[in-house]
């Protein structure tokens, strides 16, 4: 065993939801470290959960959308944390605000590169989405396996 568990980096799912104009679904974060800022949906994996299923269900508390993901955009990966970034089509849904979320926008490529820093929970991977999403990155749902 390599060390006790609390030292194991956190798991983060978030989703990048796109409309059909190619705009990109951000949430307000309420919760205090990030008060304000724009963000992707998404948070921390529940115990024994898959990582879709984490994705899915917290899409559906931030937004009220239910989505399937489609495909997985990027991984980040830091001493602290891991997160998992995953696409998925709007469709004919409207999000709007749920937990722990004061408001929802869809914005466009160019105009979430125009926000501040400040406006920003973590600016720099939000950007990093924004051009994956732009140059058409993606790659397979299929290459996750779930073992109950």
């Amino acid at each position: 065993m390599n060390g006790p568990a609390r030292n194991c980096p956190l798991v983060h799912v978030s989703v990048a939801v796109t409309d059909e104009r190619g705009r990109l679904l951000l949430v307000q974060e309420e919760k205090p470290d990030c008060r304000g800022q724009w963000n992707l949906p998404g948070g921390h994996m529940d115990r024994g959960e898959s990582i879709i299923a984490g994705a899915e269900r917290e899409l559906r508390e931030e937004t009220h959308v239910t989505l399937r993901m489609e495909s997985l955009i990027a991984v980040f990966s830091g001493p602290t944390a891991i997160r998992f970034v995953f696409g998925a089509p709007l469709g004919h849904q409207t999000p709007r605000a749920g937990h722990e979320i004061l408001d929802v926008r869809m914005v466009a490529i160019d105009e979430l590169r125009k926000m501040s820093d400040a406006e920003l929970c973590s600016p720099h991977a939000l950007r990093d989405v924004a051009d994956r999403l732009q140059r058409g990155v993606r790659f397979p749902i299929e290459s996750f396996v779930h073992f109950a």
